[in-house]
């Protein structure tokens, strides 16, 4: 007979708890169902902590489990782990979703119902099932039951949101939406309605065949005096959203009668989005434009009391972004820039600049009329596109290229994806997506509008697909262009005087660091190097050295898209100086940039914003721009960009020396040519001309990594 701190070695050993560890376990149905309230009750008591302390004890447990899963156990006994895995995954489930890490949740709900799905992929081939389970014990099966509503919200939320889900979502869709009806008309109204909401809201995404009929059920429970005005709205959300198309008022016509005949009704983001959709015309917005902007204001700064950072609020906020799609488009067609800016400003929790709107190029790519371009005093859309199918292409190919999964409007589909390589670049697909974002953005048109404005200093692309626009923009259309994150036109790029490096540990480092401080001597720029220690104080000291116009990393950069908050610099001792690390550092008094020339630097979380959650976006502001790669970089091509872009910093400046260092990274002979005209056979001329370099420098996805952020 096992004690318990055998069953779970590791999670056993976590304080605080109050499970009596060295107790014994008989397997039997009694013991199983006293054990798994005892972690059911651990996990809600946890909740309490800090919360990356709670999310790790949840990542324990959920490894122990897994291993008893894995282990010699009799079938009977497989229903108790069963029960317990189905049971302590809510709580986790639920503060991922709250948070806005649903690949997290995503896994914690596939992990929940199933023996055999493997964290971080192999899904495909897992087995799922749901509780009641076969076979298993009738307290066993009632104990996990009452938690099958709380999974439904989670799960078809995740779905809509997140994706991967539909499959699953399609073949357990009757018996959850009974299971939902069936709650909503018990003593757990209000959890039974929540899960009819996100269950129908689903299929409204993907218009399942019983969306007509659902659609008629909600308008008919919308007349019912049972209904509280609070469950109303929600219902009400679903004629206002995909389901709308069969509902018998327009979707404008239901948000404004409920906004006038529910006023309190409201919670959370709920007005906003019913404001939103009742503005359907330009007088509309200017008649509830402070109304609006006080609603988003007032959701802004109840996230940030809720989360208590900046970029926790940041990554919540990228997750509800699409509240807002439908007024940027009503915006956007009236070409209104900047009244754009100004309601993305205060969604970001930025102050609003009015010059933004007189420098900067808007690209909208999800617009369903076309692709549209809005700049200060021209906007131009394709009039020709089929928006969804050329969006669903170029996202596939995006997922090919990146070796990454990109859900497009068509919904889940299913690339291969190696997983160990994932998010490595796959030079191979780099034409075919270079192409694709071409077409796509209608590049070539765009040009003809708008390369002869001088007027224009930044791009914004809204939804900020991960794909090469920047690069594209400013090879085709109109030279150095800074991709604005910050939402301010105030920086004033300085003169590069003096640089300091810190020297991360690569395979490359001390050949970047010897050839960039041999061009320094040549163009004038005083060049020195972090020396001592590299771990996260001294990196905090070399960011506090005020006296240099340029900071410059080097090293190994990490991009979590399944947890943003572990993203960052890996520092000398494997640990990561993350995202959140960057958000703290302090405001740099006086106008500098920072160039890293580390994998990912540039890298977000893609759920449909500006692109909020990456290391850029933690320490670009109004006084200091950021020079890094989007995803991962090749090694030799992140030593000839280094080498090159700063060879160009002296008498190009920051941002027209991004622009040339692109035009001499498209060719292997240029790159080799500029560079000995500089260092001469300096062994980074050496390397960089070899036979199996070229291949490894010349894709869109070396050349158009890096982009100059402010």
């Amino acid at each position: 007979m096992p004690q318990l701190k055998e069953m779970f070695p590791n999670f056993s050993s976590i304080q605080p708890s109050k499970i009596l560890w060295d107790s014994d376990f008989d397997w039997a149905q009694e013991a199983g169902m006293q054990l798994a309230h005892a972690l059911f009750q651990d996990a809600i008591s946890s909740q309490e902590l800090e919360e990356r302390e709670f999310l790790e004890r949840g990542v324990v447990l959920r490894g122990d489990l897994s291993a008893l899963t894995n282990s010699e156990i009799r079938g009977q006994d497989h229903f108790i782990i069963d029960t317990i895995k189905f049971a302590v995954s809510q709580p986790f489930i639920h503060r991922l979703k709250n948070i806005g890490e649903l690949a997290q949740a995503y896994d914690w709900i596939l992990w929940s119902i199933s023996r055999n799905y493997r964290i971080g992929g192999g899904g495909e081939e897992a087995d799922f099932s749901l509780p009641p389970f076969d076979n298993a014990g009738k307290a066993l099966n009632n104990f996990s039951t009452q938690f099958l509503t709380d999974w439904i919200s989670s799960a078809y939320y995740v779905a809509v949101k997140f994706g991967g889900l539909d499959e699953l979502a399609r073949n357990h869709f009757y018996y959850c939406l009974g299971h939902a009806a069936s709650e909503a008309d018990g003593p757990d109204a209000n959890s039974g309605i929540e899960a009819l909401i996100f269950l129908i809201n689903w299929a409204a995404h993907v218009d399942h065949k019983a969306l007509p009929d659902l659609i008629g059920s909600v308008e008919s429970w919308l007349e019912m005096p049972s209904i509280t005005d609070e469950q109303k709205i929600r219902f009400a959300s679903l004629l206002i959203g995909p389901g709308s198309k069969y509902s018998k008022r327009p979707a404008d016509e239901v948000a404004t009668h409920l906004l006038a005949t529910h006023p309190a009704g409201f919670r959370d983001h709920e007005r906003l989005q019913f404001l939103t959709v009742a503005t359907t015309c330009y007088t509309q917005w200017l008649e509830r434009k402070v109304e609006i902007m006080q609603e988003i204001q007032k959701f802004r700064s109840d996230v940030e009391i809720s989360q208590g950072s900046k970029i926790k609020s940041d990554i919540v906020m990228e997750a509800r972004i699409t509240l807002l799609y439908p007024l940027l488009l009503l915006l956007s067609k009236n070409a209104d820039l900047g009244a754009v800016i100004e309601v993305l400003s205060s969604w970001y929790g930025k102050p609003y600049d009015p010059e933004m709107a007189q420098k900067t190029l808007l690209v909208m790519p999800n617009n369903g009329d076309g692709v549209t371009w809005v700049g200060p005093a021209t906007t131009w859309s394709a009039d020709d596109q089929d928006v969804l199918l050329s969006l669903e292409q170029m996202l596939g190919v995006a997922s090919e290229a990146f070796n990454d999964y990109f859900r497009g409007p068509a919904g889940d589909r299913y690339p291969e994806i190696d997983f160990r390589l994932r998010g490595a670049p796959a030079q191979e697909h780099g034409p075919a997506l270079e192409k694709q974002v071409l077409d796509h953005y209608r590049i070539e048109d765009a040009s003809r509008v708008f390369s002869e404005d001088a007027s224009l200093k930044f791009i914004l692309p809204f939804p900020n697909h991960p794909v090469p626009l920047t690069p594209l923009v400013d090879r085709d259309v109109i030279n150095s262009l800074a991709q604005n994150i910050s939402l301010s036109s105030c920086f004033a790029a300085p003169d590069i005087k003096r640089v300091l490096i810190w020297p991360g540990e690569t395979h490359t480092t001390e050949l970047e660091v010897d050839a960039i401080s041999q061009i320094g001597v040549k163009v004038g720029i005083d060049v020195q190097v972090w020396r001592g220690a590299t771990g996260k104080k001294e990196f905090c000291e070399f960011w506090s050295s005020g006296d240099y116009d340029l900071l410059w990393i080097t090293g190994h950069g990490e991009h979590d898209p399944n947890d943003v908050l572990k993203s960052g610099l890996v520092l000398s001792n494997s640990e990561t100086f993350n995202i959140e690390d960057f958000s703290c550092l302090p405001k740099p008094t006086r106008a500098r940039a920072v160039v890293a020339n580390i994998c990912s630097g540039g890298a977000a979380r893609m759920i449909g914003g500006i692109g909020s959650t990456g290391v850029a976006s933690a320490i670009t502001t109004d006084s200091q721009a950021t020079v890094t790669h989007n995803w991962p970089i090749d090694t030799y091509a992140a030593l000839a960009f280094g080498v090159v872009y700063f060879s160009f910093l002296s008498d190009q400046g920051l941002i027209d020396g991004l622009s040339k260092t692109r035009e001499i990274l498209r060719s292997q002979e240029t790159i080799v040519s500029h560079l000995q005209a500089l260092i001469g056979d300096h062994e980074v001329v050496n390397i960089l001309g070899s036979d199996h370099a070229k291949p490894r420098l010349e894709s869109i996805l070396s050349w158009g990594a890096a982009t100059f952020y402010c």
